[in-house]
């Protein structure tokens, strides 16, 4: 019987590998396990790398020894500082002195700061701040930094119609180029003085100020001069923020306001000074004249001294009235403020003090 091809059993060669082929097999395993641990060696390798710490940097101080002609250097280490992504900042900045004789320590910082920072730069022109939380304010030309202002307006009878228009418009401008952070009022004057917030009854002499009613009279001196009725119990308020709401409230009593009779320079500084705490910066805005101004002036320049906190700069402004130069350009002198002198056509300049 004739067998098939393919029944034909397997050959010997077929079923046992010849001592030459296992050895090429053992060869090829003995590869690809040392490849596979070549590979292993590798990644641990780079694991080990990465958890590594790099030597601490070197800082090299010079100090400076009593001879000008001698210098040495020493090169200190400092152990570089990690911080955690999830640790609250420190509210107190810890410094770390050096031990050297050298005359400057270097401060380390371990913790970030959490002081403010500020914005750069100045602005002027149509707005004057410090940048950021700067503050500042600009009026008629006349520049002031701080973060609590007061304005003094004059809203007597002497002002024509052009000028009173003028100081409404310039004041309102004023007000809306302020930034958020500062604090500011607004004190009117004629004979009486009161905050903007308040209403005056020229008829009656009265200031109604947060519902409460003040009474004012005219003295022997003349028109120009008026008296509380207790002046022990003059009315104070409070610093305004200058946000939208309050400008445009602000703006609402500016509009208001209406001449009245009388000149006089000792109330309105004596409200604006008796605020708390005291205002940066005073603009001081007249168009009068007082025949014993430079006493008003002397008056105002005690009371700045004598009441607590820092010196409160005038800056004084005379509108249209060069009578009021000499007493007002002191004031703004002695309380290193700037004069300002508004002309015939709302033009303004600064002349030497």
């Amino acid at each position: 019987m004739k067998i098939e091809e393919d029944e034909r059993p397997p050959a010997a060669s077929d079923v046992n590998p010849t001592p030459m082929r296992e050895g090429s097999l053992k060869a090829s395993s003995l590869t690809v396990s040392m490849i596979l641990h070549g590979v292993g060696l590798f990644i641990l390798g780079l694991i080990a790398a990465s958890n590594l710490k790099p030597p601490p940097p070197e800082l090299t101080i010079m100090s400076a020894g009593s001879s000008t002609k001698e210098m040495t250097v020493e090169k200190r280490e400092f152990a570089k500082i990690h911080r955690s992504p999830s640790a609250e900042p420190s509210k107190a900045t810890n410094v770390l002195a050096s031990q050297s004789a050298a005359p400057i320590s270097i401060p380390v910082f371990d913790t970030e700061s959490t002081l403010p920072t500020f914005g750069t730069g100045i602005e002027f022109g149509k707005g004057f701040g410090m940048g950021g939380k700067g503050g500042g304010a600009k009026f008629f030309g006349s520049e002031a930094a701080g973060k609590r202002l007061a304005f003094i307006i004059d809203v007597s009878l002497s002002l024509s119609d052009r000028q009173f228009e003028m100081i409404k418009e310039e004041l309102t401008k004023s007000l809306a180029r302020l930034s958020s952070d500062v604090y500011y009022q607004v004190i009117f004057f004629s004979g009486p003085s009161w905050f903007a917030e308040a209403e005056y009854d020229e008829g009656r002499g009265w200031v109604i100020h947060d519902g409460q009613r003040f009474e004012w009279t005219m003295t022997d001196a003349g028109i120009h001069y008026f008296e509380p009725e207790d002046e022990t119990r003059l009315y104070r308020t409070k610093w305004l923020k200058a946000t939208k709401s309050n400008l445009e409230w602000s703006k609402a009593r500016i509009s208001r306001v209406m001449r009245s009779n009388g000149t006089d320079w000792k109330w309105p500084m004596v409200l604006a000074l008796g605020m708390r705490p005291k205002p940066d910066t005073i603009f001081f805005l007249t168009d009068g004249s007082m025949e014993d101004g430079d006493k008003k002036v002397r008056d105002a320049i005690r009371l700045n001294d004598r009441t607590a906190g820092p010196r409160t700069r005038v800056n004084t402004i005379s509108m249209m009235q060069p009578m009021a130069v000499e007493d007002l350009s002191t004031l703004a002198k002695r309380t290193g403020g700037v004069f300002t002198i508004i002309d015939q056509n709302g033009n303004s300049r600064q002349p030497e003090l």
